[in-house]
């Protein structure tokens, strides 16, 4: 029932979930409307096994709509089986082998005997039949529209002319993002040259202009789970054209001693920056999970901090984003000073001209001083005092030296104050 359902023909000619293409088509179709009303690709494979309605049922409602699944004991058996699949299969897929046997498909026309779609395809009756156990029996299509039949792919031999492609390689122990564009753009354009970095003794290509992940993985001669695993990359993590991207896993240590973070960068650019694993750059550090340094601080790369030390925070220059001041010039204005003599002896109310700018000066200077004032910020979840202090336009040190705080750690619902000039 669930075959004709998503379109798969059951007959006593044919049955199509035994056919390597239609039974793929009718297994997606299946899957996608699993999704669609899941909205989870591990409760979607549970339901391929037990039923949508089933999974709905036994599963937690909480675990719908959701993007990351913890897999242990409990997870349903059929999906750990599928998962097992995947992890047996995964590296003899990705293995380039001479020994494949390729398989074709050939469209037979309406009711055309087997005979004929034999002869076609220089396959004998018992290879046929091993390859087309959907098809019940007959000599001939036994269906009114064109069908595919599964038959050995024929092999054509070609002549490659194979070109030499130079690879450059540049080693060192480490490059910050920004010297990349500019070592490349040092090199000679040559399309045949292929650039490899060796950072810290790891092999890394650079990311270019419409770069994604695959085509990343694709260029360095890896699968994308590799790249996405070498580089501590997150699910939705946007390619960063210019950037380095690891070939292989990264150290756990870099050559290079310290590093003095500074509040752009983020802990994952530093862990690129010297081929270190995140983890690891963390670990040396204390840093707990969404943890951030402080502006300043003295991290270690090479040992793991002595416990109980303090930090070493190192004065830095935080470059503030310069103000556009639009000019305009000023042009004398010639005042009738008969005209405010006359206007002020017809009227004694008027302000003189004086009376005017003196009071105007005041009210300048009461909104300054109005707003030298802070605001008051609740902390909602994820936020950081950098990331906050990029919402109000102020420095880090600023709302630390406004609320007395002695480290950057922020608890969610705390309200703390914003200076604001």
């Amino acid at each position: 029932e669930t075959a004709k359902e998503f379109g798969l023909t059951i007959n006593e000619y044919a049955d199509e979930r035994m056919h390597i293409v239609y039974s793929t088509k009718g297994a997606a179709r299946y899957l996608k409307k699993s999704y669609f009303f899941l909205q989870n690709w591990v409760l979607s494979c549970q339901s391929y096994q037990m039923g949508l309605g089933g999974t709905q049922r036994s599963s937690d409602k909480k675990l719908f709509g959701q993007d990351e699944m913890k897999i242990d004991q409990k997870t349903y058996w059929y999906v750990m089986k599928f998962l097992a699949h995947v992890v047996a299969f995964r590296p003899y897929l990705e293995r380039k082998s001479g020994q494949t046997r390729l398989l074709g498909l050939y469209k037979a026309k309406p009711h055309e005997p087997i005979d004929n779609v034999l002869v076609n395809n220089d396959i004998d009756q018992e290879r046929f039949e091993e390859l087309n156990v959907w098809l019940r029996k007959g000599t001939k299509n036994p269906f009114y529209k064109p069908y595919l039949m599964v038959v050995p792919k024929k092999q054509q031999v070609f002549v490659r002319k194979e070109t030499k492609k130079e690879t450059v390689t540049i080693e060192t122990e480490f490059v910050e993002p920004t010297e990349f564009k500019k070592i490349q753009t040092d090199l000679p354009y040559d399309p045949s040259t292929r650039v490899i970095f060796v950072i810290n003794g790891k092999r890394a290509i650079l990311a270019e202009a419409g770069d994604s992940k695959i085509t990343l993985a694709i260029r360095g001669g890896i699968s994308k789970d590799n790249l996405v695993e070498y580089n501590d990359l997150r699910m939705r993590q946007e390619v960063v054209p210019g950037s380095a991207y690891y070939l292989e896993k990264k150290s756990r240590k870099s050559p290079v001693a310290y590093h003095v973070y500074r509040p752009e960068e983020s802990l994952w650019e530093i862990s690129q920056t010297y081929a270190m694993r995140l983890k690891d750059l963390k670990k040396k550090n204390h840093l707990n999970e969404g943890q951030m340094p402080l502006p300043g601080q003295v991290l270690w790369l090479k040992k793991k901090r002595p416990k109980g030390t303090q930090p070493a925070i190192m004065e830095i220059k935080i470059e503030e984003p310069e103000e556009v001041v639009t000019m305009i010039e000023e042009k004398p204005v010639e005042l009738d000073t008969g005209l405010i003599a006359r206007d002020s002896a017809e009227n004694p109310q008027t302000e003189t001209v004086k009376e005017v700018l003196e009071s105007n000066e005041e009210k300048e200077q009461i909104e300054v001083e109005e707003l030298k004032k802070t605001l008051d910020h609740t902390v909602k979840k994820g936020e950081t005092l950098y990331s906050i202090s990029r919402t109000y336009g102020c420095s880090v040190e600023e709302i630390m030296k406004a609320n007395q705080l002695n480290g950057t750690a922020l608890s969610i619902g705390q309200v703390i104050k914003i200076p604001v000039n």
